[in-house]
């Protein structure tokens, strides 16, 4: 196990690299620059040149690269152009709120997925499965941004039960820092919970299809313990499977999801820093997004040998 695991480490690197260098190409293509967005189009020649010297944008695409790049190895991810910072403390300053919504998110998503999951399997064909297979396919198709929408115009202007927007630290409120959260992270996770649902009943109806569990149940093994302990820990592998896709995918919709609820997150700070071609703030929050993603799927592998022993990593 160990050995893999630091097989596993030690592919990052080549994948972190080929990220950064499509994305610093890609970015680099998007028409203007940020000398356009802090001088304006009225500012003479000579002293957009004189910025763009400044700044280190006079070089060319590629110097410029592997002069991050070689930064980067050293742990100096540079300085945010907008505001003189370093990218790396203004990455980890807005970290807590992204964490706390793909938390509250992910917690939400599997509190309805695997249980409604699991329901609809054990009534096939019943009314409760036709409503749950509904459900799941209306949390897949609805649009994150649509849906908050929907929810801050009914709930929060209509209703008036929670605040439409913005953040406050749990650790100056706690009350109010919840009720600013519970809408985003509804949101958030409702279509995370639709993939969850889907795959736990999917995964239950196979497992309870097999030759073994009909035995299990011909020797007189309880109802709970056969849908329980036999069938559902036997179903857990591609559940698991979608889990640590899903968190992936948690980071990414947060741009969505932060941008809509005005949450001051890296997803909204990442997209800030693209309006504003501030090249090392999107590097980094790219970097950092790619590094959880990978880490979390290893997670989930490792968590794959604890819940079937017959799974081994060389």
């Amino acid at each position: 196990m160990f050995k893999y695991i630091m097989k596993r480490l030690c592919m990052l690197i080549p994948v972190l690299i080929g990220i950064s260098t499509i994305v610093f190409l890609l970015i680099s293509l998007i028409p203007g620059d940020v000398v356009d967005i802090l001088l304006g189009t009225s500012a003479t020649p000579e002293a957009r040149e004189a910025l763009r010297e400044n700044l280190g944008l006079n070089k060319p695409v590629v110097i410029r690269y592997f002069e991050w790049m070689f930064n980067a190895i050293q742990l100096d991810f540079g300085e945010s152009i907008r505001t003189g910072k370093p990218v790396i403390e203004e990455f980890f300053a807005r970290l807590p709120a992204t964490l706390q919504l793909a938390g509250l998110a992910m917690a939400i998503s599997l509190l309805i997925g695997i249980p409604f999951g699991i329901l609809a399997a054990i009534k096939k064909d019943s009314w409760i499965s036709h409503v749950v297979s509904v459900v799941s396919m209306l949390g897949v198709s609805i649009p994150a941004f649509w849906l908050g929408t929907m929810l801050i115009l009914f709930i929060s202007l209509q209703l008036r039960l929670l605040p439409p927007g913005g953040f406050v630290p749990f650790l100056e409120n706690p009350i109010e820092n919840l009720k600013g959260m519970i809408l985003p992270a509804f949101t958030l996770g409702t279509s995370m919970s639709a993939v969850v649902m889907r795959m736990t009943r999917s995964a239950m109806l196979e497992v309870l299809g097999q030759d073994y569990m009909k035995t299990a149940l011909a020797k007189g093994v309880t109802p709970k313990l056969y849908r329980y302990k036999h069938a559902f820990k036997n179903a857990l592998i591609p559940v698991l499977t979608v889990i640590g896709i899903q968190i992936g995918y948690l980071l990414g919709g947060a741009v969505i999801i932060e941008e809509v609820f005005a949450l001051p997150g890296v997803g909204r700070l990442a997209l800030q820093a693209i309006y504003q071609r501030d090249y090392p703030l999107v590097q980094v929050t790219v970097l950092m997004f790619s590094l959880g993603f990978v880490l979390v799927n290893l997670l989930v592998d490792i968590i794959y040998a604890y819940i079937d022993p017959r799974i081994r990593y060389e």
